[in-house]
């Protein structure tokens, strides 16, 4: 008979004092396994264990109680942003506040400026950081960030190089959101060099930790305003570059850019209340500046999440978000280039929706009635390519920053001179002289610049662009060896993704050149009647091929149905 059917209390169950972190959090039944338990290992979580020591095990143990009270009254908050993991047991539901930080939100941030970040073996001791830490596969991912990963995401090294002097400090501070990224981007990053099961396994770990933090603090930012969200911001952006690392295709990036554009906006809205010194500030401001730049000059959608619509009028100085005082690990010395990207995106895409609208137009009286008005857009559109083109690098700039300038500048002008072709570049038009002295211009500069130069790494879209109107074999073969060079070296998945996105463009382009050729041989007297059938049966079944302007990002995702940033 049980103890409820007989009218005595329940017995209350003592939490165990000897099963691990996670488990004693969710009130779990541990078996004590060790280095990881049964229910870690099933559950996917970071097992770790309290140390042995007796001089810290009735402080630790009391501030450990104190921070489960704090994990179950917040479990029991009904959150409306977890409303997709309601399907998941409410016992389940692990939230950052696991890893109980020794202050509150409202209190000044432990002072990490005497801390060296670089440190591993000082770091291992931090309270904070020795549950996260005390898994050695963390450890090693931290360590690879330090020595490799780190280097790999900026043109800078040493201590210029904020991803490993700026970023690991906001790492510290937040333990758990900006670190579990850290984390996982390094995870990520290591894996592409040779997949490894455990770091597999620790790597989306981390990542699904960051991920249910975020979402954490976004809600509640929302509840409360007055919430830093500085952690929030520094979170997306190295989100942003997890899916960069990964060569994501599916759009996963966005979802993070469009977190970041809010938090950025509320950063910049209330500068003077936030703790967090000028040189972090910057470098948030460079690293969101840099995929938003990228990520919208190719993908239109973007745009629209970000921004509502694309401006009709020309943006102007609300955009200059970077300046001289920059880091310049991932712009260089190009940030006035940067800074017109956001024009240069908008009116190429208005010239080339004028350009559909025009050829649906099927009364003449419409067209001339079109071309009395005047066009806006051509003379924005010579402003703006002088300004681009007058462009020069500052006299003190490292070497490869000028090379990498001068890169881009050909590549920018080269994106706003196609929109504005007459006529307009098609599939079966032969290219301008304009982009074959770019190509030239283009293979000169890339002899200047060394494959193993450190800013390489934000030469994907530029030779993206190049490669989508690349006709000749040597054009292609240049970007194509460029980029393989800049994969084996670099190991960030937006390469590969960008040199199998080239491949597939090229194929489909040969294949539009035969289907061509065999339409145009069809009046050939010495064709025979089952070809001639053959082709004619090939032209019903493909639709004309109206536009084929290849610098046209936005269209050639949507064609291939894909969705990445050469960021």
């Amino acid at each position: 008979m049980s103890r409820e059917s007989s009218g005595q209390p329940p017995v209350k169950r003592r939490r165990s004092k000897d099963g691990c972190r996670p488990c004693r959090i969710r009130k779990k039944k541990c078996d004590g396994r060790k280095p990881t338990c049964v229910s870690c290992e099933r559950n996917v979580l970071l097992c770790s264990w309290f140390p042995n020591t007796a001089a810290t095990d009735t402080s630790k143990d009391d501030a450990f109680e104190t921070g489960l009270s704090l994990v179950s009254h917040s479990r029991k908050r009904k959150l409306s942003s977890c409303s997709s993991d309601d399907s998941a047991s409410s016992e389940d539901h692990l939230f950052p506040t696991a890893w109980e930080s020794e202050w509150h939100e409202h209190d000044p941030l432990p002072d990490f400026q005497d801390l060296d970040v670089l440190d591993i073996a000082t770091l291992r001791q931090q309270p904070t950081l020795e549950p996260i830490f005390r898994s050695p596969i963390s450890l090693l991912l931290y360590q690879h960030w330090v020595e490799r990963t780190g280097d790999v995401m900026s043109a800078h090294r040493g201590k210029l190089n904020a991803f490993k002097t700026e970023l690991p400090r906001l790492a510290i501070a937040y333990p758990d959101t900006v670190l579990q990224s850290l984390l996982a981007c390094s995870g990520i990053h290591y894996c592409n060099a040779g997949r490894t099961p455990d770091i597999e396994t620790s790597t989306w770990t981390h990542l699904g930790l960051a991920l249910r933090s975020l979402k954490y603090g976004l809600t509640k930012l929302v509840a409360n305003p007055g919430t830093d969200p500085i952690p929030l911001l520094a979170t997306a952006l190295v989100l942003c570059f997890v899916e960069t690392t990964r060569g994501d295709v599916s759009g996963v990036l966005s979802q993070h850019l469009r977190a970041a554009h809010i938090l950025f906006n509320v950063v910049l809205s209330s500068p003077s209340s936030l703790r967090i010194d000028e040189s972090i500030l910057e470098f948030l401001k460079e690293f969101y500046t840099y995929v938003l730049r990228i990520t919208e000059i190719s993908n239109d959608s973007q745009i629209i999440v970000l921004h509502g619509s694309v401006r009709q009028e020309t943006p102007t100085g609300d955009f200059a978000w970077v300046s001289g005082k920059s880091y310049g690990m991932l712009v260089g010395c190009s940030y006035e280039l940067f800074d017109m990207i956001p024009q240069v995106s908008a009116l190429a895409r208005r010239k080339r929706q004028r350009i559909k609208e025009n050829s649906k137009q099927s009364s003449s009286s419409a067209r001339s009635k079109h071309q009395e008005e005047p066009d806006t857009d051509e003379m924005a559109y010579r402003i703006l390519r002088s300004r681009i083109l007058f462009w020069r690098p500052p006299s003190d700039a490292r070497q490869d920053f000028i090379t990498c300038g001068w890169i881009y500048q050909q590549a920018i002008l080269c994106y706003l001179d196609v929109s504005f072709a007459n006529p307009p570049i098609t599939a079966q038009t032969p290219l301008p002289r304009f982009i074959h002295e770019r190509f030239e211009r283009l293979k000169c500069l890339l002899d200047e610049l060394p494959i193993d130069a450190p800013i390489s790494h934000t030469l994907c879209w530029p030779l993206a662009l190049f490669g989508s109107l690349a006709r000749k074999a040597d054009h292609r073969e240049l970007i194509l060896n460029r980029l393989q060079a800049m994969w084996e070296l670099l190991r960030l998945g937006n390469i590969n993704t960008t040199m199998n996105f080239l491949k597939r463009l090229w194929e489909d382009d040969g294949s539009d050149m035969s289907d061509n050729a065999a339409s145009s041989s069809c009046d050939h007297p010495a064709t025979t009647k089952n070809s001639s059938a053959m082709v004619r049966a090939t032209k019903r079944k493909r639709a004309p091929k109206i536009i084929s302007d290849n610098s046209d990002m936005e269209a050639l995702m949507k064609k291939y149905e894909l969705m990445f940033s050469f960021a």
